[in-house]
């Protein structure tokens, strides 16, 4: 937690140099940002193996914003998260944060900054998710904005689907997409994983060898 404290705000003093919160810009009403705010998620994840049956495991985690920091005008909000223990109790188990600037929405991922959204979100806008860290570039992009869209049996207005990997050969799938509903913040994450099969007369069928899908879907949210 100190390391990732301490890349946090060195981040956030090199930031507040060059971007001055201002106006809401359109889009920023997918990211909210409010201390208290809660949201729950069930997680399923499905693991591939060669030869071995498909196996399926279920939790949940909970996501609690808590009271905002002030850095140089900078607010920015510490992410708890938390999973249920054997006693049915949520357990924090990492925390990270998340703030946005005039024309940005960030959210710490293993201890770096990695850009969320870039405002105002436009279709087809492309961006580098990366740009404050010292990975290599990594493209993002907002499709479907403001489409109406049902997921889990919920009902959202506007929504917008931001992929930030997208990537399939004869070998293999990866893909990572997040969907966010105005006013709620993120309602959906899919990750994928797979590796094809690559040999003999399987190749190009999309026969799967081995590989993961991770899902989050929103199931309750409010404010504490």
């Amino acid at each position: 937690m100190l390391r990732t404290t301490t890349t946090l705000f060195s981040f956030l003093l090199f930031i507040s140099c060059q971007h001055t919160p201002g106006p809401d810009s359109p889009g920023k009403s997918y990211f909210p940002l409010e201390a208290g705010a809660y949201s729950e998620f069930r997680v399923e994840k499905t693991v591939y193996s060669e030869n071995q049956p498909t196996k399926k495991a279920y939790s949940q985690v909970h996501r609690l914003l808590g009271n905002a920091m002030n850095t140089d005008g900078q607010l920015i909000y510490p992410i708890h998260f938390s999973t249920r223990n054997a006693a049915n109790e949520w357990k924090t188990d990492s925390v990270n944060a998340a703030w946005t600037t005039i024309n940005q929405a960030f959210e710490q991922e293993n201890g770096k900054p990695i850009a969320k959204m870039y405002f105002p979100l436009t279709e087809g806008l492309k961006w580098d998710c990366s740009t404050y860290n010292s990975s290599k570039v990594s493209e993002s992009a907002a499709r479907d904005v403001d489409r109406p869209l049902e997921i889990n049996g919920k009902y959202y207005p506007k929504t917008v689907t931001i992929i930030r990997q997208d990537d399939s050969t004869l070998l293999s799938r990866d893909k990572y997409i997040e969907i966010y509903a105005e006013n709620v913040g993120l309602v959906m994450r899919e990750r994928l994983n797979l590796q094809y099969c690559h040999s003999g007369d399987c190749i190009g069928k999309g026969v799967i060898e081995s590989g993961w899908k991770e899902v989050f879907i929103l199931e309750k949210f409010g404010k504490q």
